[in-house]
């Protein structure tokens, strides 16, 4: 009888409707579609991304101008489309990626498929990474060594292309060692010793003695790093673009080269993850258009770690006090509601709110009161990983108040008063 709708209801239901089951399902078709988006979208980053770094052949085309003349291009097709005409005819055009930048600025070119005289994909294509001005489709010649001159015809040209490489590689962590660590710490000496003059606290006789002797292993630190540069550079990798202009890449340039033509499934899948573990492990280069992504991902977890150690403990004690504490008033009442607001304020406002409070603000006041001998060079008062943490933590401070007390709400009364009879404090439960 309890099921029982009133006679004047103007509406009758069945039981699965009375239960609610079409509801449920609804439900769990909306979850379902959900996460088939959520995976259809990974899958398609997954494809894209695989795609990025799976190597491709290498064509060589024979393209017609409209003189009649041909010109030889390499390179792989990143793009196909087709485009119409205001006559009605549709011409298919493929976009080229052919790399040597240093030789021709376009690094990219668009060629109609009708233009196309012949196309095949050598075996001896070389496709080598650079350190500038991108990578460069050549074909081999040999190696220059000190040592001696290995053609490419040699069977242990690829062994000893990769031994130099590699040498390479080591010789610029020492270079990096050398410039950003040994002649850094001479720098920043340096830099301390003008402080300290500027100051009065020291004057330039006192620190003559000490700088020359900072200038001197400062040059000593330069010559070092100089001679390795000019080591690097007697070793070169000699070869030819397809269209015949000869080329040459000294080993201080060189980062991986691979012959795609010749490569099979394997030698392929094993340059992917290659070059995958290269984009996640190295700092990025050509003005972040080459190499890796490392420094953003270690910022970025360094930033959200610190946002999570800001902001947990202001958002939960607040939370607590909001739902345990604080008489439920029209004050607690305005707080709640502009917490609530704070959640749909663009992120874009807080960044500038950032920007002008913590950068300017907090960060020039320290730099006065603390720093005052390194003015007008800012301390504090620039953009840094501790002022991005901030703020990203006052962006996320609306949504950990509003989930602690949503926990707090579904603790069951029962359980609280059970608490309290056993001998807990309020803060205890």
């Amino acid at each position: 009888m309890s099921d029982a709708l009133p006679p004047n209801s103007g509406f009758r239901t069945t039981g699965r409707s009375r239960r609610g089951e079409p509801w449920v399902w609804l439900t769990a078709a909306g979850l379902a579609i959900g996460v088939i988006m959520a995976l259809g979208l990974f899958l398609l980053i997954l494809l894209k991304g695989t795609a990025s770094f799976w190597p491709r052949p290498i064509d060589v085309m024979e393209v017609r101008d409209a003189e009649g003349a041909t010109e030889k291009i390499a390179g792989f097709v990143t793009q196909e489309s087709t485009r119409s005409e205001p006559d009605g005819t549709e011409h298919r055009e493929i976009q080229v990626f052919r790399g040597n930048k240093d030789i021709r600025p376009e690094a990219f070119v668009f060629i109609d498929e009708a233009n196309i005289a012949n196309r095949s994909r050598p075996k001896d294509l070389m496709w080598v990474e650079r350190m500038e001005y991108g990578p460069g489709i050549i074909e081999p010649v040999a190696l220059e060594t000190p040592e001696g001159r290995i053609e490419a015809a040699d069977p242990s040209f690829h062994d000893k292309l990769d031994a130099v490489i590699e040498r390479s590689e080591q010789a610029r962590e020492e270079i990096l060692d050398i410039e950003r660590h040994q002649i850094g710490r001479i720098s920043r000496e340096l830099e301390k010793h003008e402080r300290a003059e500027r100051s009065g606290e020291k004057t330039a006789q006192e620190l003559a003695g000490r700088r020359a002797e900072l200038q001197a292993s400062f040059e000593k630190l330069q010559a070092q790093s100089g001679a390795i540069h000019d080591k690097l550079k007697e070793t070169k990798l000699v070869g030819r673009t397809v269209d015949g202009a000869d080329v040459s890449y000294t080993s201080d340039v060189l980062v991986r080269t691979f012959m795609p033509n010749a490569a099979g499934f394997f030698d392929r899948l094993g340059e992917a993850l290659s070059r995958a573990g290269a984009f996640l492990s190295e700092d990025p280069r050509e003005a972040n258009t080459e190499g890796g992504v490392f420094p953003a991902i270690f910022g970025t977890v360094v930033m959200t770690l610190a946002m999570s150690f800001f902001v947990t403990p202001f958002g939960v004690i607040a939370a607590i006090y909001l739902r345990e504490y604080a008489s439920q008033g029209l004050m607690v009442q305005f707080v709640r509601i502009s917490v609530n607001n704070l959640a749909g304020v663009p992120s874009i406002v807080f960044g500038v709110f950032g920007l002008a409070f913590f950068v300017y603000t907090v960060g020039g006041t320290v730099d006065q009161w603390f720093f005052a001998d390194k003015l007008p060079t800012p301390t504090y008062g620039t953009p840094g990983i501790l002022w991005a943490s901030l703020t990203l933590a006052l962006l996320t401070l609306p949504v950990v108040i509003v989930a602690t007390e949503e926990a707090l709400a579904a603790v069951p009364r029962g359980v609280r008063e059970a608490a309290l009879a056993c001998g807990a404090s309020k803060w205890q439960t």
